[in-house]
């Protein structure tokens, strides 16, 4: 049961990477959209007229992202300190240390794949997948195997970022079953 589990939890991690990656080559569902390139606007969703029936913008419209740290604490599972490095457009790598509750050691690490920018009245708000592991230990270490979901904002005026997140999967050690995961978090962005 624990290798079935097991196997089941690295085929969700190795194929989530993929999926949501720049280099995907399957037939996109989305188009991509740069304000410094207009004449370069792309559309996969055409019918054979050539017309557009959807558009996602997975650009921050010349907003820089790449390079970019965040640091800040969550609320929540995980709970504690969390860093994010913004290495392209499409992928943050996050790290987590912290308590869980109070009493365990927490170690956390995902990679979310920025799945669409979010526009609201021009202020754009970020849509994330990817897998997470978080490392729990106290009398017992333990592990959970998530898939995460985060909306976040970056405040326009402040190097302040906010998030919600929420993420399901399994728990791999001691036992297998089901985990689940969701904070809030406040973040300084430099």
């Amino acid at each position: 049961m624990k290798k079935t589990a097991f196997a089941v939890a690295a085929f969700m991690v190795i194929f989530s990477i993929p999926l949501f990656s720049e280099s995907f080559t399957g037939t996109p569902v989305y188009s991509v959209y740069s304000e410094s390139h207009d004449e370069n606007f792309l559309s996969a969703m055409s019918d054979s007229k050539g017309k557009s029936d959807k558009t996602i913008s997975l650009d921050s419209f010349g907003k820089k992202v790449e390079g970019k740290g965040k640091l800040g604490i969550s609320a929540g599972y995980p709970t504690g300190i969390t860093f994010g490095y913004q290495t392209t457009r499409l992928l943050e790598i996050n790290v987590t240390a912290g308590l869980f509750p109070f009493d365990q050691l927490l170690l956390g690490a995902s990679a979310l794949f920025t799945l669409a920018d979010i526009e609201i009245s021009d202020e754009y708000f970020p849509l994330s997948f990817g897998p997470a592991l978080y490392v729990r230990s106290g009398r017992k270490t333990r592990a959970d195997l998530l898939g995460v979901l985060r909306l976040e904002y970056t405040f326009e005026d402040s190097p302040v970022n906010i998030f919600i997140e929420g993420g399901a999967g399994m728990e791999i050690m001691p036992d297998i079953g089901f985990s689940g995961s969701g904070a809030l978090g406040i973040r300084y962005v430099f």
